[in-house]
């Protein structure tokens, strides 16, 4: 089984050391092998360092605009702006997952060294996402005028009303434009380029901050507000496709004459795949608050929805290590299987050093920092802190194996363990709830998430990655 060297401070402290050296821009020879290593961390490395950075300018943006614009439009059309928003959580499954099925075909033709592949993939993406926005774009025309939008929204007041059907216009627009065009940022993960995206996603929020604010001053309505926040960064999105394409793989353009049916095919099928992962994972883990609602009150959703938020620190580790994901791809292309068993039981050390350092002071001192935090009437059991904790714990050490698993080598295992992990997740939250409540339901995803997917992951990643390696 694998072997987890927790080493002593001092020895970590010379690992961080060593870490550094991959944090340049200059890139490493990788007409050898030890420098294609190297390289590989590097890219990963200056990618997670970037997405925290992407991340921490989006929650401070979050965090400055929210008043101005709650202010400035009132409860109900800044309600209404959020709904909008919301919907962007629904259209996940618009690319049908054609975009993680890119990731791996880049990743893989980069790993083997065919560009033919990879401009086939490209174009083939690229053609078969322009036709479903278009597609999708004549299918809203024809319903816009026949759905009542204000009703929709529930909004009352006669300016909400008028600019209800405009601002969802505007936000459709620039969802129907970024889904051909956000193949730009498949390729760069594919490439392991991943930080490059993220320094577009920077100024694509800053700048739609600065947009906002401009917005506010000339006083102009919703649908303005809706295009700075989803418009300006499908601009800067237009730029770094222009980048890409046109300047830095000028090859890789998508082309017509590189479509291939069959090749949109395969790729549609691993996208079938992802959106399935998805699906389940959605149905795992995010029913909670229906069944809390169900079973226990509306009120009980506010205690469980506080205790979420505070854990949702977690969210850093995903950072930490998803950048491996066409590091991995890559190098099982290469039947470099050392490489990703090393790499493999590194991340597993770095997610659970991760996520102990996080969880712990969370499950000691959760219920003092809700009190001062959220108020009295939130504050969680113990019981439920703990269960929660564990359930986090669980989650911090399957971003190690799912970098890996969601691999082409390793997809359709991730989406078997991912089915079964769902429907008993489901089972024993329904089953827990009534006697234990909150309690329940955190005790039920830890014992769901740790058993039947945690587990499962680790052991089929290090065995396959064994297997392959001792096979070559």
């Amino acid at each position: 089984m694998i072997q987890l060297q927790f080493l002593s401070v001092k020895a970590y402290v010379q690992r961080i050391r060593h870490i550094r050296r991959f944090l340049r821009f200059t890139p490493f020879d990788i007409s050898m092998l030890e420098g294609r290593d190297n390289e590989r961390y590097r890219r990963a490395i200056l990618t997670t360092a970037t997405s925290i950075i992407a991340k921490g300018v989006s929650v401070l943006t979050g965090i400055f605009t929210v008043p101005l614009t709650l202010n400035y439009l009132g409860t109900e059309r800044y309600g209404m702006w959020m709904t909008i928003s919301s919907v962007m959580i629904m259209l996940v499954f618009a690319d049908f997952g054609l975009g993680n099925g890119l990731i791996n075909a880049v990743s893989k033709a980069y790993g083997t060294d065919d560009r033919l592949a990879a401009k086939k993939s490209v174009s083939s993406v690229f053609i078969i996402l322009t036709l479903s926005a278009i597609i999708l774009s004549i299918g809203f025309a024809i319903c816009y005028n026949i759905i009542p939008w204000s009703r929709i929204f529930n909004v009352t007041s006669s300016l909400a009303i008028q600019e209800s059907g405009p601002a969802v216009v505007v936000f459709f627009s620039c969802f129907a434009l970024n889904l051909p065009l956000g193949i730009v940022q498949r390729v760069q993960l594919g490439y392991q380029e991943g930080y490059q995206n993220n320094f577009w996603q920077i100024a694509g929020n800053v700048l739609g901050m600065f947009g906002l604010l401009l917005a506010i001053y000339l006083k102009a309505g919703l649908p303005w507000l809706v295009f700075a926040m989803s418009g300006i960064p499908s601009l800067i999105m237009i730029l770094n496709w222009l980048y890409q394409f046109f300047y830095v793989r000028p090859w890789l353009k998508p082309k017509l004459s590189n479509f291939e049916w069959e090749i949109g095919k395969a790729l549609m099928k691993t996208g079938l795949i992802f959106s399935l992962i998805t699906l389940a994972n959605i149905i795992g883990s995010s029913l909670d608050n229906i069944i809390i609602a169900q079973y226990l009150g509306a009120s009980e959703v506010a205690t469980y929805s506080v205790l979420q938020k505070l854990f949702s620190i977690m969210y850093i580790v995903p950072f930490a290590t998803a950048p491996l994901w066409p590091a991995f791809s890559e190098a099982i292309a290469r039947r470099d299987y050392f490489w990703a068993q090393r790499t493999f039981k590194h991340a597993l050390i770095l997610t659970v050093w991760m996520t102990v350092i996080i969880c712990l002071p969370l499950m000691l001192f959760g219920q003092t920092i809700i009190k001062i935090w959220a108020g009295p009437l939130v504050i969680p059991s113990m019981s439920f802190v703990i269960g929660f904790t564990f359930f986090w714990l669980a989650s911090g050490l399957a971003q190690a194996p799912i970098p890996v698993m969601q691999t082409e080598f390793f997809i359709r295992r991730l989406l078997l363990i991912t089915v079964i992990y769902s429907i008993i997740s489901v089972v024993l939250k329904i089953a827990f709830v009534p006697v234990w409540h909150l309690a329940g339901i955190a005790w039920a995803g830890a014992l769901a998430y740790g058993l039947f997917f945690v587990v499962p992951a680790i052991i089929i990643t290090y065995r396959g990655l064994n297997k392959q390696a001792v096979a070559t």
